[in-house]
């Protein structure tokens, strides 16, 4: 086996291995029809940035009021997620991952575009938590969380009933499973 062909077979078993992009392929873009059977699988909160194909973007995504994390982005079958990753701890662990896609659906049957009568039914009656600088957010039973930005404060006021959802999340502390550090895992 030659080393260029070693190295790309490991690549691929550790993206394997760490929880990366996975799941089939989205429909053509050029038809202009979304397919909702997208089911990407990004790599899991709380795991290594390592081995996942993700790009720094040298920016900072807000994860939430006022915390920031260094900024990567990957595309997991067509579906762009942006990742907050903690470059300071020695492991490059994923602390935050999100997506704007509507076709990405989470495990509950919620996407971005969903309003926030059926976010409230898919979480089980959860109402939505506000926090002022970054927006509304509802837990779901899968460990993603759903996000709404409403008024100049980003959470201002009551949500909507017809409110839709933005972009859907996972962090550590917030739905997400909690974090282990390598060598740790179950």
């Amino acid at each position: 086996m030659t080393r260029a062909v070693f190295a790309i077979t490991v690549g691929l078993c550790l993206t394997g291995i760490v929880g990366g992009c996975g799941g089939p392929k989205p429909a053509d873009p050029a038809s202009g029809v979304a397919d909702r059977a997208v089911t990407p699988k990004p790599p899991g909160i709380g795991t290594s940035v390592a081995g996942t194909g993700a790009v720094p973007t040298h920016a900072q995504v807000m994860a939430q009021s006022a915390q920031m994390w260094p900024e990567y982005t990957l595309t997991c079958a067509g579906v762009p997620f942006t990742l907050g990753v903690d470059e300071g701890d020695g492991h490059g662990t994923i602390r935050y991952i999100s997506t704007t896609d509507g076709r990405f659906i989470t495990p509950d049957g919620v996407h971005v575009g969903s309003d926030y009568r059926a976010v409230m039914t898919a979480s089980g009656g959860r109402a939505a938590i506000a926090e002022r600088g970054w927006g509304y957010y509802v837990e779901l039973p899968s460990g993603w969380c759903a996000a709404f930005a409403q008024g100049p404060g980003l959470a201002d006021g009551e949500l909507r009933p017809d409110a839709t959802v933005g972009w859907v999340f996972q962090r550590i502390g917030y739905g997400a499973p909690p974090a282990t550090q390598p060598g740790q895992e179950k």
